[in-house]
């Protein structure tokens, strides 16, 4: 089976398989299928991974069913309409570009129709279609989400880092009084997503740290004077022609809107539709002159908007709608490395745990014949017994005297399936006397005082089956500790966590040992 699944790994899984095996929809039809033929957990376990096995193509199509045969130990009868159900069920859906038209031909030498069954195979592509639309749907939502964790990321990490790159603050005030002044059009025409973070951050840190406010209004100044010039054409200031630089067109806007009116939005649209000093300029021109406006709205409500919002959601240096859109689109790229590179790394370490699945599982099966011989003597334990402790009690006492092996282990399983081992060690003077014996033969006079004082313990429970398996049937210390593993099994399906650390298998050395 390892190589199975190495092999597997190198096999291309087309994505629409992939969805027909994976859909819900084909899950709640594994559940299905199990309730409608009373299979237990570990069937259905047993099913499940034969269905994937052969969506893989790992064994032909038509051993299936003595796979589920060999898997499921059921009644060939039954085993005939199970194996009918999930052809239907499971397999119909892609007989046509994936089995080539097997699951038909098989349906058909089974006695069934397969053209019978569209109305349900309609039913799944619907289901698998609806799905594949939700999936890509939360994956976009994942991404837009992500991207936008990535700008907030990149931004808080600035905040942090700011006392390493703020150390001289009079230099950086002094610096930003430079852009203020001269070098506005070049951050907003040649800046990008990064800069701008840089510069806000910087920006806001230090307006944060100067108690007097003197460096905003400085600011302020700085753009009423910026010579930076933005078209050609004079603008008309106080009936007054003027060049138009960054601090004219400030000056200009301020007295079209009014003071208190600079942060309205319709305001500044109604002095680019209606000023005679923009009719002349260039759409790009006009973008630039925008985000000038959004620099000294920003700049000048600071102190106010402090108040208002988060410290990563304020902005002083506007980002255009560009900016923003190659930002993210260069977080979703790395994103998507990164994904690829997690997955590959996730299916190489599926692939690896399931070889070593694989290989262990090795490990803990008997012979054949010991194998068929045990599942007999526990089948006709059960029937004898109804599973009623007592009687398994009974069983057990008189398998201990006539040491039969596959008598013994059966009772044991079926003890630690209905709860009742513990039990029988507490309370049953038989088994009671016997670990007493055992306590004495190995000079453990505490133990055996303790197992008086409380018998549920689990290290009483786990001499119990080093009594049996090394003493009365001889065993050696590592096949026991097997034993010991499964019983140990048992009780931590049934929750029973108390008795499922009585043995372990050492992946180190491939090797069972007791605890």
């Amino acid at each position: 089976m390892a190589d199975n699944i190495t092999q597997m790994s190198k096999t291309k899984f087309p994505e629409n398989i992939r969805h027909a095996l994976y859909a819900s929809f084909g899950s709640e039809q594994n559940l299905e299928i199990g309730r409608a033929y009373d299979l237990t957990i570990g069937q259905l376990a047993g099913m499940t991974g034969l269905i994937s096995h052969a969506y893989r193509k790992e064994f032909p199509l038509a051993q299936l069913k003595d796979n589920l045969k060999r898997e499921l130990s059921i009644d060939d009868v039954i085993l005939n309409k199970l194996f009918i159900d999930l052809l239907v069920k499971r397999f119909l859906v892609v007989d046509k570009e994936w089995f080539e038209g097997q699951v038909s031909q098989l349906l058909k030498s089974l006695g069934d129709n397969p053209e019978s069954h569209g109305e349900y195979v309609e039913e799944y592509l619907k289901k698998i279609e609806s799905e594949k639309v939700l999936e890509i749907a939360e994956a976009n939502m994942a991404m837009d989400t992500a991207t936008k964790a990535a700008g907030n990321k990149l931004i808080n990490d600035r905040y942090e880092d700011a006392p390493e790159f703020i150390k001289n603050p009079e230099a950086e005030m002094k610096s930003f009084r430079k852009v203020f002044a001269n070098n506005l059009k070049d951050v907003f025409l040649y800046g990008d997503y990064e800069l701008k973070t840089e510069l806000n951050v910087r920006l806001i840190t230090l307006l944060l740290n100067d108690e007097s406010g003197r460096f905003q209004r400085d600011l302020l100044d700085e753009m009423y004077r910026n010579e930076e010039m933005v078209g050609e054409a004079s603008i008309l200031y106080h009936e007054e022609k003027v060049n138009p630089t960054i601090g004219h067109f400030i000056k200009d806007y301020v007295g079209f809107v009014g003071i208190e009116d600079v942060i309205s939005n319709i305001n500044k649209a109604s002095y680019f539709t209606t000023s005679p000093n923009v009719k002349n300029l260039t759409q790009e021109q006009r973008e630039l002159l925008s985000r000038v406006f959004e620099l000294y709205v920003s700049l000048k409500g600071f102190y106010t908007n402090i108040g208002k919002q988060e410290l990563e959601d304020i902005r002083i240096f506007p980002y255009s709608v560009a900016e923003e859109e190659n930002f993210e689109k260069k977080a979703r790229e790395e994103l998507k490395k990164a994904e690829k590179v997690t997955k590959q790394a996730k299916q190489k370490e599926e692939i690896k745990v399931e070889a070593e699945k694989v290989s262990v599982m090795d490990f803990y099966r008997e012979k054949p014949e010991d194998e068929v011989a045990l599942k007999n003597e526990k089948e006709l334990l059960e029937k004898e017994t109804r599973r009623e402790i007592y009687k398994l009690a009974d069983k057990l006492d008189d398998a201990l005297l006539r040491r039969k092996r596959y008598t013994i282990l059966a009772a044991l399983e079926i003890l630690a399936e209905t709860g009742g081992l513990d039990n029988i060690l507490a309370k049953d003077k038989r088994f009671v006397d016997l670990l007493s014996a055992y306590f004495r033969r190995n000079n453990l006079a505490d133990e055996e005082a303790g197992f008086k004082s409380n018998p549920y313990q689990a290290k009483y429970l786990q001499h119990f089956l080093k009594f049996i398996f090394l003493e009365r049937l001889g065993m050696n210390s590592e096949a026991g500790a097997k034993f010991a593993v499964k019983i140990s099994n048992i009780f931590r399906e049934k929750g029973v966590d108390q008795y499922a650390e009585m043995a372990y298998f050492d992946l180190s050395d491939n090797k069972f040992k007791w605890i």
